[in-house]
């Protein structure tokens, strides 16, 4: 399963997580269910359901934002009739850095 790792961000950047589901013969398909695993850096995991945008079929995306420091979480998943796909997100979120010249 992919892992896409965005790197470190700034606390409070928006991140767009997007991903393709694809049907069992290799097609863009959409899922039947498209659920969201959030996990912060405290370890507390929540499942949302809700906030996906579909612009496309197959492709959905979710926006983002780290509160706090520390690495976050997300796996994307979808299930259908003859599939389920899994899709993982890495970002580390820091305190923003002020370059000086």
């Amino acid at each position: 399963m992919p892992v896409h790792d965005f790197g470190v961000r700034d606390i409070g950047d928006d991140v767009e997580l997007r991903v393709t589901f694809t049907d069992s013969a290799g097609g863009v398909a959409n899922p039947t269910t498209v659920t969201l695993a959030e996990r912060t850096p405290a370890g507390v995991e929540t499942a949302v359901t809700t906030g996906f945008s579909n612009p496309a079929v197959g492709i959905y995306t979710h926006r983002v934002v780290g509160s706090t420091e520390g690495e976050w979480a997300w796996e994307i998943r979808g299930t259908g009739a003859s599939y389920s796909q899994i899709h993982r997100f890495l970002v580390i979120f820091g305190p923003k850095q002020i370059l000086t010249v």
